[in-house]
């Protein structure tokens, strides 16, 4: 078992001391922003927080021209660090991704280690310098480089692409970052730093200089944020309250139209929320500008900034157009008028090139011709905009609509007369054209609008055209949900809450689980007088979808029908996620607090937490930041178990919301593969595999006893396995049996397949613990890296703590070693037999004989793994317990359950609690544990460290929807996706969810990938033949293929030629576009041909696998009608 020591112990409390004497102070200076509706946090990096070294050796500030400041370079070479503290919630931002750029020169694509504090898998920083001093530092990979682009000089934003250290995790409120060495020079420069939770946001000089500074005293953070534009025009205006302002009358408040006004500080309303209710609706399309200022106690004033706003407009362009047409000519099709193919950036001049930016009727197409435009909804329309034909040759040919017919439908079938005949303005064929036509729809409820010329301008060609049609809407319906359309993860007890249409006065709100029942209006509805309804009580892990139509009788339509939104609540209640422990041991916030482990108990083996902070595991993780490291020793005295216990102060009811199933996410280390036999006798046989004994940490087999003072060991070696050039096998003295331990050691490498050496006889060792190993390579003879297995090899201490290395040929004459290391150790050191296979992957074996050891050596041989993390065989279990001490454990079903190595979940029904007794509507603790609870004293077993992640209650797990042949089944509801599939939600989707990849997930061209990209659909079909039919988004043409297959067909009409006998399919050629569309799986190895599948009666097995990435999947129909048109489905 683990026991804290009373040195570990004092360790444990200077630790403490040093964390609470850290200078934990955020940068002073910064500014927010809210560029496009994201939180940005601006800092120059001269401005932070902490150096190490607190001088210029390694970032020193220096003055750059261009620089909005000073700037931080890079000199000195390897081992500095600085630090910078920033609080996201001043810019209004919460945990969670944000974005990382900076505006710096960097002309030779030098790079450096930036870490955050709380980041999953950050590695530990070096107490001291260096910092870490090394490009290839334990820990640091790619994924923690900065500024790994060519970037100026000018200075410039970077890095675009958010790859590498670029993108974080951040917390609530302060959060830490550091940049250490890597490889930067003083060709560096680092000038202003932002952090921003858009992904889409790139910075520039210009919103650096206008972004917002915060003072403090001063109010920050305001509602709506400064300069946000669309504003309602009925609105309460609120502000983050200032430090030390006063709790009464501590607001002066400023709000006008006029700029001068508020910044003069003319008009001042002096109050004590912190909030304004404007007294009037505001104009439409107007900015207004307001100012707090911030008033403490004795009277000081803290001015605030004037922040700005602009209200809603009257009415919007309509989005998601769709058009189509009487004919079009070639390149020239109906789309080009609702795309703004052929506008320029300001969206209100047109061009006068025609392909592939404007529409024309094809000359020999049905007359008269017509245009129609479809949107999403019914919309109240106010006012259409007209770019007509505009063709260079249009004041000569007039092929633009003079006399038209607007026509609108609700349906699609009926249409209405807009009035009489409209006259549209001629285009001038100019290249800046800028729309001359505007016709007001009044207001009327469409959802199409068909447009039929009854002539054109020139009246020489049969032919009709226009360039661009815009459509504006008055906003009468619901918009912006609250929960997001698609959202997930939402929490049960919720309120609605949406932005009301502009004429409602009441909203009917439908809800229910049903999509159709909410589309057809068949859901229960509730009426209600605000744009918001609650608090509900919702299910874990389901799909809501609600609407609200908007109601006013005073108004033609009384009714507005709104869009079907969706949202899906959290999958389970949280008994324990691990996120919220911290360092704080001194407020009682440690893992190992809440967590009882076995400290001071002698027959509980369990340590939870590391010694010293971090406490939590922040590295191997299932979930978010951390979770919970517990190390079992079942192998002294009475110790049979090791278990760690939670006393849980909320989540006590495991019946709620229809829980029944209790999940964990743990993992452990496998097995150790490092074995020892002696056979026959004298003969030793050890394998091992291990990535090396080198650098600061090794990792081998090791066979030894215990030396004391003077001493040697020799060895035949008879074997390598090759299973890497520089594969070791050699007689080694240690000074412990740590992964960093001084040792001094001769091996023998392995033998290539022609005889050869790969690196022949070698002497290494470690000078330093925990330092790099270093080797002979500059000293080592000719003779030496000629040697090969079976060669004799020996390593002794002599009487002053020297270290020599000898080979021989037969083991009575010794050639000795040139190489002379320094390596200092205690008097006790290990001796014995090593063997590492130089790959981590793969285990390698070596025969040793004619063991022999001089000197004071003890003990019998032992065996184990040095600096390989494995565990022995143990079970596993839970145990929940009442107050009243009442409980039942379930043990999981794998008796070696600790050495599973990926992260497995392990779902528990939790009937098999309550069939033991426990009362699970107040259940008031929970444990995890590792070995026999049942076991006999003293009945030996093992150790090692597993991990636990993400404890919750789910609810019961749902059982597949049977799937049958010519039905249709969603993507989504395959009884296997693979981990690497994408789950979108969309409502244009036929469930409104779908899967598929994003460009970048990488293409598998020439033969289908691994389960991670699979997909697999067990289905029922009687005895025919079948067809695929897939719905499906195929973006581009160089995206848009699967590979497809069904694996229990007796026969099929074609197969990639590249995977014969595999079945699969190369489904490539979907047609491109961004619209679902129905398409049959085809062969493209065979003129893109139909494939035809056999099937027998009975049960079968599709499988869809990614070939291209950023092709979509929504709907699979397995049909034995050949002749079907896929046009016809839904």
């Amino acid at each position: 078992m683990f026991h804290k020591s009373p040195k570990q112990v004092l360790l444990i409390v200077i630790v403490a001391l040093l964390l609470m004497t850290m200078p934990t102070s955020a940068v002073e200076n910064f500014k927010i922003s809210n560029y496009g509706g994201g939180h940005q946090i601006w800092f120059e990096a001269e401005d932070f927080d902490e150096r190490n070294p607190d001088n210029d050796t390694y970032y020193p500030v220096v003055d750059q021209a261009g620089a909005f400041g000073q700037a931080i370079t890079r000199s000195g070479g390897a081992g500095g660090m600085i630090r910078w503290t920033f609080d996201i919630s001043t810019a209004g931002g919460t945990g969670g991704t944000w974005y990382f750029w900076g505006r710096v020169i960097n002309p030779g694509n030098t790079s450096d280690f930036m870490l955050v504090e709380g980041h999953p898998g950050e590695p530990e920083l070096p107490a001291a310098p260096p910092f870490p001093g090394t490009s290839s530092a334990p820990g640091f990979t790619n994924e923690h480089r900065v500024f790994e682009e060519t970037q100026g000089p000018p200075w410039t934003w970077g890095i675009a692409d958010h790859g590498e250290a670029h993108t974080k995790q951040l917390q609530d409120g302060e959060n830490t970052m550091y940049i250490v060495h890597r490889q930067g020079n003083d060709t560096v420069f680092w000038d202003v730093f932002v952090w921003t939770d858009d992904p889409d946001y790139v910075p520039t000089d210009d919103d650096y200089q206008n972004a917002m500074i915060v003072l403090p005293g001063t109010a920050s953070n305001p509602s709506p944020a400064n300069g946000a534009t669309d504003v309602p025009r009925d609105l309460v205006l609120s502000w983050l309250v200032g430090e030390l302002t006063s709790p009464i009358n501590g607001h002066k408040v400023y709000f006008s139209e006029n700029s001068d006004d508020v910044s003069n500080g003319i008009g001042a309303i002096t109050q004590t929320p912190s909030s304004y209710a404007v007294p009037q609706r505001l104009e439409f399309a107007t900015t207004y500008y307001w100012r707090v200022d911030q008033i403490t106690p004795d009277g000081t004033v803290f001015d605030g900034t004037v922040w700005s706003f602009t209200t809603e407009l009257f009415a919007y362009p309509i989005q998601n157009v769709t058009a189509s047409a009487s004919s079009n000519a070639v390149d020239k099709g109906p789309e080009n008028t609702v795309n703004g193919s052929g506008l320029d950036g300001s969206g209100l001049l047109h061009g006068n090139q025609g392909a592939g930016s404007m529409w024309l009727s094809d000359i020999a197409g049905p007359q008269p011709a017509w245009i129609l435009f479809e949107f999403d909804n019914v919309h109240k329309l106010h006012e259409m905009w007209v770019w007509n034909s505009n063709e260079s040759l249009e004041p000569v040919i007039g092929l633009g609509f003079k006399d038209v017919i607007v026509e609108y439908s609700t349906d699609g079938v009926d249409f209405v007369t807009l009035g009489t005949t409209h006259e549209f303005g001629r285009g001038d064929g100019s290249a800046g054209y800028a729309h001359n036509t505007t016709i007001d729809m009044t207001g009327v409820g469409a959802k199409y609008v068909r447009l039929t010329a009854n002539n054109n301008w020139g009246g020489l060609l049969p032919q009709f055209g226009l360039s661009e049609v815009r459509l504006l809407s008055i906003p009468v319906q619901a918009s912006e949900p609250d929960p997001a359309l698609g959202a997930i993860d939402v929490p049960l007890d919720l309120d609605l809450a949406w932005r009301a249409g502009r004429e409602a006065a009441a909203h009917d709100v439908y809800f229910s689980d049903d999509l159709q029942a909410v589309e057809d209006g068949t859901a229960p509805v509730t009426t209600v007088t605000e744009a918001g309804h609650g608090p509900l009580a919702l299910d874990l892990g389901k799909m809501y979808f609600w609407r609200i139509d908007e109601v006013n009788d005073a108004e033609s339509p009384a009714l507005w029908k709104g869009q079907v939104w969706d949202f899906t609540t959290i999958e389970s209640l949280v008994v324990d996620d691990f996120e919220a422990y911290t360092d704080d041991d001194a407020a009682g916030q440690a893992i190992w607090q809440a967590w009882v482990d076995g400290f001071g108990v002698t027959e509980n083996g369990s340590q939870v937490g590391y010694l010293v902070p971090p406490y939590a595991e922040r590295a191997i993780v299932h979930g978010d930041r951390q979770s919970m490291p517990l190390f079992y020793d079942n192998s002294q005295g009475s110790v049979t178990f090791s278990e760690a216990t939670l006393a849980l102060s909320s989540q006590r009811d495991w019946t709620a919301r229809g829980v029944k199933q209790l999940s964990l996410w743990f993992r452990g280390y496998p097995a150790s593969v490092g074995s020892f036999t002696e056979g026959p006798a004298g003969t030793f046989t050890i394998t091992a595999s291990g990535a090396d004994i080198w650098n600061q940490a090794d990792e081998f087999h090791y066979v030894y006893k215990q030396l004391t003072g003077v001493g040697s060991i020799i060895a035949r070696v008879d074997s390598v396995e090759q299973t890497d050039n520089w594969a070791k096998a050699g007689v080694m003295i240690r000074e412990t049996l740590d992964a960093g331990s001084k040792f001094a050691a001769v091996y023998i490498t392995p033998t290539n397949a022609d005889g050869t050496p790969t690196q022949g006889c070698r002497f290494q060792g470690r000078t330093d613990t925990d330092g790099s190993a270093t080797s002979d390579s500059s000293v080592a003879t000719a003779e030496q890296m000629a040697i090969t297995a079976p060669y004799w090899v020996k390593i002794e201490r002599d009487v002053s703590g020297n270290f020599r290395g000898s080979y021989s040929s037969d083991g009575t004459t010794w050639v000795p070693m040139v190489w002379r290391p320094s390596v200092l150790m205690d008097s006790t050191v290990y001796v014995g037999l090593a063997l590492t296979s130089h790959n981590a992957g793969v285990t390698g074996q070596a025969v040793f004989s004619g063991v022999q050891t001089t000197g004071t050596v003890t003990g019998q041989w032992q065996s184990q793994d040095i600096g390989i993390l494995n565990n022995s065989a143990e079970s596993m279990y839970v145990e929940i317990a009442n107050s009243n001490g009442t409980s039942g454990l379930v043990s999981h079903d794998d008796p070696a359950a600790a050495q599973i190595d990926t992260w497995t979940e392990w779902r528990i029904d939790l009937q098999q609690f309550a069939d033991q007794g426990v009362n699970l509507t107040d259940v008031d603790s929970i444990a995890l544990g590792v070995g026999d609870r049942n076991a006999a004293p003293g009945q030996a077993g093992g150790s090692g460290t597993m991990y636990f992640d993400d404890i919750g209650l789910y609810p019961e797990t749902a059982p597949p929807v049977p799937k049958e042949a010519n039905t249709i089944f969603e993507a989504e509801s395959a009884d296997t996706i693979g981990s690497s599939w994408r789950l979108y939600r969309d409502p244009a989707s036929s469930g409104r969810q779908h899967i598929g990849s994003e460009d970048g997930d990488g293409s598998d061209g020439d033969a289908a990938p691994g389960s991670d990209w699979v997909l697999s659909c067990n289905f029922t079909a009687a005895a025919g033949v079948y067809k695929i039919v897939a719905r499906v988004i195929a973006p581009t043409d160089s995206d848009d293929s699967f590979w497809v297959r069904i694996t229990t067909a007796t026969s099929q009409t074609h197969e990639d030629p590249d995977q014969p006998g595999a079945g699969w399919v190369r489904f490539n050629d979907i047609e491109p576009g961004s619209q679902w569309v129905w398409d049959e799986v085809h062969s493209s190895d065979h003129d893109s041909e139909v494939v035809n599948w056999t099937l027998p009666d009975g049960e079968h097995i599709l499988e869809i696998a990614k070939r291209e990435d950023s092709t979509l999947l929504d709907a699979i129909l397995i049909t034995d009608d050949l002749g079907l048109d896929q046009t016809t489905l839904p």
